[in-house]
């Protein structure tokens, strides 16, 4: 793995793993949220598929050595469906939004660079 990828991954796991800690907002700590997402993200209807978004990054994490172009295709849309959150959120998200969505983020750049670096696209 480049050394640009192993430091996005690490950089951004590390934000993301600080996001169970820091407060959401109101007096809600991170892993809070977290576990009220995967208690109400199975009923239909319930409007929190950005839940999903960790799923999302799990997989991209797993698949980096196996598959890296399905692992960086995997965590972009992880990053894309964790930013949709702020879109649809009231105002008043704390720190760990942000930890958990940059995280995210940091992490796609890094399997972006690794799926170039291990299979340049074609002109």
């Amino acid at each position: 793995m480049s050394t640009v990828a192993v430091a996005c991954w690490q950089l951004g796991g590390g934000l993301y793993l600080a996001a169970f800690v820091l407060p959401y907002g109101g007096g809600t700590l991170g892993y809070e949220v977290f576990v009220l997402g995967l208690i109400y993200c199975w009923l239909p209807g319930a409007g929190l598929p950005f839940w999903w978004a960790n799923l999302l990054f799990w997989y991209a994490l797993v698949a980096q050595q196996k598959s890296p172009r399905a692992a960086a295709a995997t965590a972009v849309v992880a990053a894309g469906l964790g930013l949709g959150w702020w879109a649809m959120a009231d105002a008043g998200l704390g720190p760990a939004y942000w930890f958990w969505a940059g995280g995210m983020g940091v992490a796609a750049v890094g399997s972006v660079a690794w799926a170039a670096a291990t299979r340049p696209l074609r002109p």
